[in-house]
């Protein structure tokens, strides 16, 4: 019998195989319910689907996106032989857990799904969707108003945008899908500061070297030279002797940031006794951290962050004439727009360099 009851629980499973595309497809799923009569008059509807050639939708439930139950729901609701009928199914499972499963079926590293899942209690905690929204109510959120009240930073909101997007495109299953485009398109982007790209200078960073300790002074020429993000757990202190090519000065990073942020950081061979001494970190990071801000203050400048070390590598890898695309690789940005960021920095300084000889060459002051 195709309808039976396990004796381990008190509800109905189906176990049948159907033909399709001259092949036999085994549907083996909970009924839910533990009427014998109501079983069977689901297991007659999903008869009726295969003869109906919605070859989809069985594949789906075989393929644990959508369940009986939401064959049932949508044969009650007139949609189960619509358009589209397996999008209009699923567009109705809830949002939180479709969001949830999206992260944890990407391919981002764990500390950027902790930052989605963030941006997740975020806008669950906005109160502008309930507990019951489905796929579909991000279509109905009024997504400009919601930035205006947004509690957190501009890269906060484009943290959520990032979120969503990355969700959408596993959901839909492409970047290009016009349902992702459509909603992602009505979502503004919010203005990040970028002004602490300029804050370290080179000479600053050499006045700072003078005022910590020796045996500390490698591990911040190391994130000079390398560019690495120094933070409690990242690419720097995940760094061991063994990831480095002594023969070819290259330096194999572990990935941190997403699972293919793992990359080989080429070190001038002027500056590899930095690495050599510099890897492994000589303290934990909370250490290095308190000797950096501790010689930030000291030469009065006490809001420059550790990360500031790694803006002043990518900084000047394009003053020294590296191409974007070379910055790019050089920092491990998936996206080259936050290389532009830098970029632009250097261009505006072209710029100026262009109106001061313009104001000379006229024999103004």
């Amino acid at each position: 019998m195709s309808v039976y009851r396990p004796s381990s629980s008190r509800e109905f499973y189906v176990d049948r195989e159907f033909p399709m595309d001259g092949q036999l497809v085994r549907i083996k799923e909970k009924l839910w319910t533990t009427s014998q009569r109501i079983a069977h008059s689901r297991e007659d509807l999903l008869i009726e689907v295969h003869r109906a050639g919605t070859f989809d939708l069985l594949r789906a439930i075989k393929a644990g996106e959508i369940t009986v139950l939401d064959l049932v729901n949508a044969k009650r609701e007139r949609r189960l032989y619509v358009a589209d009928a397996l999008r209009q199914i699923t567009d109705r499972r809830n949002l939180w857990d479709v969001l949830e499963s999206c992260i944890v079926q990407g391919t981002a590293g764990e500390k950027t799904k902790e930052r989605y899942r963030l941006s997740v209690k975020k806008l669950r905690r906005s109160g502008v969707l309930g507990e019951d929204a489905t796929m579909r109510s991000l279509e109905l959120v009024v997504w400009p108003a919601l930035k205006l009240q947004w509690e957190g930073s501009g890269a906060d909101w484009n943290h959520l945008r990032r979120m969503l997007s990355h969700c959408l495109t596993l959901y839909y299953g492409d970047v290009f899908a016009p349902q992702r485009r459509a909603l992602i398109k009505k979502i503004p982007r919010a203005h990040e500061s970028r002004s602490r790209l300029a804050l370290l200078s080179l000479p600053l960073f050499q006045k700072m070297m003078s005022r910590v300790a020796d045996d500390v002074r490698p591990a911040y020429w190391t994130l000079l030279v390398t560019a690495m993000r120094a933070g409690e757990g990242g690419e720097y202190h995940s760094c061991t002797p063994s990831h480095l090519d002594r023969s070819e000065f290259l330096v194999h990073v572990p990935g941190e940031k997403t699972e293919g942020s793992a990359a080989t950081i080429a070190v001038h061979s002027d500056d590899w006794h930095w690495v050599e001494r510099g890897i492994p970190a000589p303290r934990q990071y909370q250490a290095l951290r308190r000797s950096w801000k501790k010689a930030a203050r000291a030469v009065g400048h006490p809001s420059l962050r550790l990360h500031d070390i790694r803006h002043l590598s990518i900084r000047l890898a394009l003053e020294g004439g590296a191409s974007l695309a070379d910055a790019q690789a050089h920092a491990r940005h998936e996206d080259p727009t936050m290389t532009m960021d830098y970029a632009r920095i250097e261009s505006s300084r072209r710029a100026a360099d262009a109106i001061r000889r313009a104001i000379t060459e006229g024999g103004a002051a």
